[in-house]
């Protein structure tokens, strides 16, 4: 095989794509949507809702609203109400004026007044818990928020957490629709909310911009905070959605939740608990974008699910995830009975605390399974790609990953093929290994090729586990571990007879490995780093370049060192192979 002998990695942030990107703050006041109706703080709903005479309300732009209208909201305007397209077939809202005054906000909080405030006196308050009341709404998730910039207060877990937690405010989960329920609140500082000159608000609409009809939801530019709805600030159902240059944030279980369409150039942040982005529901033939999105949580509380949840999805769909940059959750992209395919390229993550996985299939037993095309992610991670158990269909293909791992580059069970193509991976494979495939299918084909895989650390490791009866085919890696080194292997399961690369010191005996025909050109070698990339905590400066003499342009291995005559497998398709920068 004619190998490349290119001294330095490519960068996934080629200029080409660096270019195209722009922040969601980077507003334009062209959306390529002319408004029919314009709202404005300084209008007045009396006037005839033109530009020169815009209206004040939402509400009453929604009352003169009809189908594939489009709505203005003026840049630096700001609206307590909600856009709810219940009917409507066709709906588009869109930011007008100049893009430097900021954008159109729809907050679908209201601001407690401090005299509403009583110190509370139930079980577990002790001085320091003040507490307001309000009617339960059905699928709410209630937040208090404290109106200083960049300051969130913790969500307790009782009453009396909340006495202890300066900080911190208590509500419960458990509703009843109609039925009084108590927010409760123990100020920063343990001061009265009713002296202290402290603004407060509390989540009272459930959606900021909601839309239930079957044609398409069009948002160019708006930012839609605080919704009390788990849903999230921005909902679209039985439709398609089109979203470009948005800000969702500071939801509780969902930022956004869509059933079928693109997100694009967006801004997700601070969902206190659950998902960021979620595809909902969908069926047959619908397909799921998201292009060029940051997520992230930066107020760092709870983040249990992922920047990306594509969720009850046995039909098929397409999904596509471009230039997604997210830190601070606890997953990347993540599937629920996936089938159909799903591409993530040019992914740059950091999971919380590293605990988290770039791109898992959840649930993927109920599945049929499909087909994964994974291309040049960067992240910081406990996993870059896991799935507890896939579909018999599913195929997955990883391209010049680059990344810091603290547990698997890859763990899955019963995929038909696993290709994985250029890597450079450092993996300390505490519990596991870097390549975990257990208990694959005899049908099963595994591909690990011009890859460095790096395993710091101590002890017992293993650089790969597969198990019973995979088609292997290794080659032209270089592997290294550096610490204490071993004892460590590589084992292969294959019918009734268990391969080993070596029993103690694996740095002396890969010939008996390469008696089973695998890593006949691999080494283990120091790859020569020109920048550790374990001490990395940045994961958008991870840096795997290689110094002139490393091992891994000599074999051939690392991103941008697969040869240019590799042969892709039959079912990646032209668009990702481009996206490979293959033709």
């Amino acid at each position: 095989s004619r190998r490349s002998v290119m001294p330095a990695i490519r960068s996934p942030l080629r200029p080409a794509i660096r270019g195209a990107l722009r922040s969601p703050f980077d507003v334009r006041s062209g959306t390529g949507l002319t408004p029919d109706y314009y709202v404005s703080n300084s209008g007045n709903d009396s006037n005839a809702g033109t530009l020169a005479a815009p209206f004040a309300t939402l509400a009453k732009a929604l009352s003169v609203f009809t189908t594939g209208k489009v709505i203005g909201l003026k840049y630096g305007s700001s609206w307590r109400e909600s856009l709810d397209f219940l009917t409507a077939t066709n709906a588009a809202v869109v930011a007008y004026g100049n893009p430097t005054d900021g954008l159109p906000l729809i907050d679908c909080s209201d601001p407690v007044t401090a005299g509403t405030w009583v110190l509370s006196v139930d079980s577990g308050a002790a001085g320091n818990v003040y507490e307001i009341s309000r009617v339960a709404l059905t699928y709410q998730h209630q937040q208090v928020f404290q109106n200083t910039p960049g300051v969130y207060l913790i969500r307790a877990t009782s009453v009396a957490n909340c006495q202890a937690t300066p900080g911190s405010y208590y509500v419960t989960d458990t509703f009843t629709n109609g039925v009084s329920y108590k927010i409760y609140l123990h100020p920063i500082g343990s001061t009265s909310p009713i002296t202290n000159g402290v603004s407060y608000s509390v989540a009272e609409r459930p959606n900021a911009i909601s839309h239930d009809g079957v044609g398409t939801l069009r948002l160019r530019n708006l930012r839609c905070i605080r919704a009390l709805h788990h849903d999230g600030p921005i909902r679209q159902g039985n439709g398609t959605a089109e979203i470009d240059g948005c800000y969702s944030n500071e939801s509780y279980i969902h930022n956004t939740v869509l059933e079928n369409g693109t997100v694009s150039n967006c801004n997700f942040d601070n969902a206190a608990a659950g998902t960021n982005i979620t595809f909902a529901a969908n069926a047959v033939g619908k397909v799921a974008n998201i292009l060029n999105c940051t997520v992230n949580n930066t107020r760092g509380i709870i983040a249990d699910g992922p920047a990306v949840f594509f969720h009850g999805n046995s039909f098929g769909m397409a999904r596509r995830v471009q230039n997604l940059r997210s830190n601070g959750l606890s997953y990347g992209v993540t599937c629920a009975d996936f089938d159909g395919t799903l591409l993530v390229a040019d992914m740059v993550i950091k999971t919380v605390s590293n605990q988290g996985t770039a791109v898992d299939l959840t649930d993927g037993y109920n599945s049929a399974g499909g087909d994964v095309w994974i291309i040049r992610p960067k992240c910081i991670s406990k996993k870059l790609f896991g799935a507890a158990q896939t579909g018999a269909a599913t195929r997955v293909f990883i391209w010049e990953p680059q990344c810091v791992i603290t547990e698997d580059i890859v763990r899955m069970l019963n995929a038909t093929e696993v290709h994985i193509l250029g890597a450079a991976c450092v993996s300390s494979g505490l519990t596991g290994a870097p390549l975990t495939m257990q208990d694959p299918l005899g049908r099963s084909k595994i591909t690990v090729k011009h890859c460095i895989i790096d395993m710091p650390g101590t002890g017992p490791r293993n650089f790969a586990y597969l198990d019973n009866g995979v088609s292997l085919d290794m080659d032209y890696n270089v592997y290294w571990m550096r610490g204490t080194v071993g004892p460590g292997d590589m084992r292969w399961n294959k019918g009734a007879t268990t391969y080993y690369s070596f029993d103690n010191d694996f740095g002396v005996p890969l010939p008996f490995w390469q008696q089973t025909g695998q890593d006949a050109h691999s080494v283990i070698a120091d790859p020569l780093w020109v920048n550790d990339p374990y001490a990395v905590t940045d994961e958008a400066l991870l840096d795997f370049s290689v110094s002139g003499s490393s091992p891994a342009i000599t074999v051939g291995a690392g991103p941008g060192r697969v040869p240019l005559d590799y042969v892709f497998p039959s079912w990646v398709p032209a668009d990702v192979r481009a996206l490979c920068g293959r033709a």
